[in-house]
């Protein structure tokens, strides 16, 4: 009996011994799937993070660009709105500029009409000298533009006027 309680003593200890290495090589197993498992959960959560990162800039990108249009837009109008008033004062400077070209030609003609009329003089006005035509006043300016024009005006204006004084 002594035999047979030692064989079943032995042979429950195999057996728990064999039981303890298979419990302890299950728990290895668990833990290495618990490892690999927090593997891709920590890829996961590494992607997720990344997402949201790639999501913030792209938001931010988007709200810098979207401000860059906007300044753009205004700016175009500003640039728009510039232009049509420059053509305005265009326009209004070349309107100017004909009409001062058309007072110009009647200006030349009446001064061309009165110094016929005054070549020749009369008995009443030979103590009287009238002053010759400035040269180049009369003429159209060149390159000067409307300032130029305008001396050109002025000067014939004051001819004009010179010679009224001198025939009354």
């Amino acid at each position: 009996m002594q035999e047979k309680l030692a064989i079943m003593d032995d042979l429950c200890q195999q057996k728990d011994k064999a039981l303890q290495e298979k419990l302890a090589q299950e728990q290895l197993e668990q833990h290495e799937k618990d490892i690999r498992a927090a593997g891709p959960k920590e890829e996961i959560r590494a992607f997720k993070q990344r997402i949201q990162e790639i999501e913030g800039k792209h938001h931010k990108t988007e709200a810098d660009l979207k401000s860059k249009i906007e300044f753009h837009k205004k700016q175009a109008e500003q640039n728009r709105i510039s232009a049509l008033l420059s053509e305005r004062a265009l326009l209004l400077e070349r309107r100017e500029t004909e009409s001062l070209r058309k007072k110009l030609v009647e200006v030349s003609a009446k001064l061309a009409g009165h110094q016929g009329s005054f070549s020749e003089p009369t008995a009443s006005c030979s103590a009287k000298q009238i002053p010759p035509a400035r040269s180049g006043a009369l003429k159209m300016p060149s390159q000067g533009g409307v300032d130029e024009l305008k001396i050109s005006v002025l000067w014939s204006r004051k001819e004009l006027h010179g010679l009224k004084a001198n025939a009354i």
